[in-house]
């Protein structure tokens, strides 16, 4: 009885082991699971009479085989659930022709390493190039957009006051579209950030474009205590103006947020963008500075 047992512990492991290579197919991983479970059960029997201890233990471990063991795929025509719509704050832009006569402005939002642009790193790099009338302030909808991650040059690692939930498993050979970031920087009459200091630093160490622009802060440049706001963050901002706070710290959610805070009327009766147009008439436009190449 002991020898059953032994050969039949031993089956077990080899199919156990023979069940662990990821380049086998999912099906066959199961098979093996199954008929090692089946002989870890054989064994546990076996043992049972001189070794109850270990008998149970193999016969409970079978058991935890048989439940864990990967389900096998859906036959071919079997109905399968519908996969669940992306949030909102998530879903592919609708882009629109630029209307004749309308102004283009880019808003950016990058996601960091961390909070120094002489050490950090951008690892996401979001904007929407959008239309906008330039005297009422509306805006008629987003004509072009890039969101892009980048792999950093070191690993990264959580640092304080950063939201980004990306990990370098997400970022692994990723780089940003260099062509497609200037043709949207050159279009723009002006780019638009919320803490646009923070953009604008690290922005600019990878386009040279953008220290050529002129940047818009739309947390410093709107005077949001005077619209009733308690203070100047965007989800205090969406929530005081009834719009959607996104649960999401990716840029998509971050600018298309933003974008439809711009829309809303302040307390005089026009659109918050006008603030920001205002603002572009009051501010000189920067200096050329040079600038060394940064990979992508």
């Amino acid at each position: 009885m002991r020898t059953i047992a032994v050969i039949a512990l031993v089956a077990a492991g080899v199919f156990l082991l023979a069940s662990f290579p990821r380049e086998i197919s999912l099906e066959r991983r199961r098979n093996f699971r199954a008929v090692a479970a089946v002989a870890l059960f054989v064994a546990g029997c076996f043992f049972l009479p001189s070794w109850m201890q270990l008998g149970i233990i193999l016969i409970l471990f079978s058991g935890y085989l048989a439940v864990t063991a990967p389900l096998p795929p859906a036959p071919r025509g079997a109905k399968t659930r519908p996969a669940e719509p992306p949030p909102p704050f998530e879903q592919p832009t609708t882009l629109i022709p630029a209307p004749q006569g309308a102004g283009l402005a880019a808003l950016i939002n990058v996601k960091t390493t961390g909070l120094e642009p002489g050490s950090d790193e951008i690892i996401e790099f979001g904007a929407q190039l959008f239309a906008f009338d330039k005297s009422s302030g509306e805006i008629f909808g987003v004509v072009d957009e890039y969101f892009g991650l980048r792999q950093p040059s070191y690993s990264i690692h959580p640092k304080p006051g950063l939201l980004s939930t990306l990990s370098m498993k997400m970022l692994r050979g990723r780089s940003l579209d260099a062509a497609k970031i200037e043709s949207i920087l050159d279009r723009a009459e002006f780019l638009v950030a919320h803490n646009a200091d923070f953009d604008r630093r690290f922005v600019s160490k990878l386009f040279a474009k953008a220290q050529e622009k002129l940047w818009i802060c739309s947390m410093r440049q709107i005077d949001w205590f005077e619209e009733g706001c308690p203070d100047r963050k965007l989800p205090t901002l969406l929530t005081h103006f009834g719009l959607s706070v996104p649960d999401s710290h990716r840029a998509r959610a971050h600018v298309t947020a933003l974008i439809e805070l711009l829309s809303q009327q302040g307390q005089d009766g026009r659109r918050l963008m006008c603030q920001l147009i205002q603002a572009t008439h009051r501010m000189k436009p920067p200096r050329k500075r040079r600038t060394k190449a940064i990979e992508l």
